[in-house]
């Protein structure tokens, strides 16, 4: 089996998508294999990595019809901080492969920008923090 990527590019010349597609067939059932999966880059409005694989909405939802198995997001601009660091980032799996559901961590920063508590929200709980950095 041989595998074949393309990868587009937008204007400033960050990676748009990337499509990955297996020729060949499956030789444990003789299944032919098409395109495997396709991954769609957005980004925000000052170049940063905004999401893969978003819906219209710019939520993150695996979109089944294009072969998502995951989805993500990043939010930068949450409780009005607008410092560049990540506020949030929420993502979500395909429910052939995963539970389904969103899952997210908020994350709060110190002073000088460094991380100090990141808090799960989603299936089953894990939180972070730092109580000692002030």
């Amino acid at each position: 089996m041989a595998e074949v990527r393309r990868s587009e590019y937008d204007e400033a010349g960050r990676l748009k998508q990337a499509k990955i597609r297996a020729t060949g067939s499956y030789t444990a059932n003789g299944t032919a294999i098409s395109g495997l999966q396709t991954t769609d880059y957005t980004y925000h409005l000052r170049g940063q990595l905004r999401g893969i694989n978003l819906d219209g909405s710019g939520n993150p939802v695996p979109n089944a019809s294009q072969g998502d198995l995951f989805s993500y997001r990043l939010d930068y601009e949450t409780a009005f901080i607008y410092d560049g660091n990540i506020g949030k980032q929420s993502w979500q799996a395909s429910n052939n492969n995963a539970p389904s559901g969103l899952r997210s961590y908020t994350f709060t920063y110190d002073n000088i920008s460094r991380l100090k508590s990141a808090t799960y929200s989603g299936i089953g709980s894990e939180n972070f923090s730092l109580p000692t950095i002030n």
